[in-house]
């Protein structure tokens, strides 16, 4: 399970595929945080999940987590987009 620092720094994302601002409610905040959380765990595979901790909370640029995870950048943008795009769609049934 993700901890609270990862969820927070995740923030980014969320806020991106929600319209969501710092200023939202925190009962929306709240719900965008437990998706994130259930993404991360059930939707992503174990490569996807590390490139977003990387990029997301760990503050990394594409480059910097390809070298890590010994990647091409194209390969992690790819993989990024990937990613997000699966994360949005799972968003669809967020409750």
């Amino acid at each position: 399970m993700l901890n609270g620092k990862q969820l927070e720094g995740l923030s980014e994302l969320l806020d991106g595929m929600c319209g969501c601002e710092e200023s939202d409610n925190s009962e929306t905040r709240e719900r965008m945080k437990r998706f994130a959380a259930a993404a991360m765990e059930t939707g992503l595979t174990e490569k996807q999940k590390k490139l977003l901790t990387l990029m997301y909370v760990n503050g990394l640029s594409q480059k910097e987590a390809g070298e890590i995870l010994s990647m091409s950048q194209p390969a992690v943008s790819n993989m990024h987009r990937r990613a997000v795009e699966k994360m949005k769609s799972l968003s669809r049934y967020m409750v």
